[in-house]
């Protein structure tokens, strides 16, 4: 646990010194949000192109729906129903 903090700390001091490095060149207090969006964008590309799925030996298939739609248009159906909303918003705050 004691390496976990310890590289916890020297990559936030690195982001923090990046990120002042950005601003200074920049001379606007937006470019390290900026910059976090951007290297979001390449962690996806990076992760959505080399992550190999395990689908175990039950015969599943890969799923063609990169942003999972079907998903996400079931969880608004659950989250319309305000039953339903309330309870998870009471859940969660405990």
């Amino acid at each position: 646990m004691g390496r976990a903090t310890l590289l916890n700390g020297f990559v936030a001091t690195g982001a923090g010194v990046v990120s002042n490095q950005l601003v200074s060149l920049s001379k606007t207090f937006v470019s390290p949000f900026i910059a976090s969006a951007a290297l979001l964008l390449v962690a996806f590309v990076v992760i959505r192109g080399t992550w190999t799925e395990n689908y175990g030996s039950g015969g599943g298939t890969q799923d063609a729906d990169i942003f999972q739609l079907k998903r996400l248009g079931l969880a608004t159906r659950i989250v319309s129903n305000g039953e339903i909303l309330l309870t998870c918003l009471s859940r969660s705050l405990f």
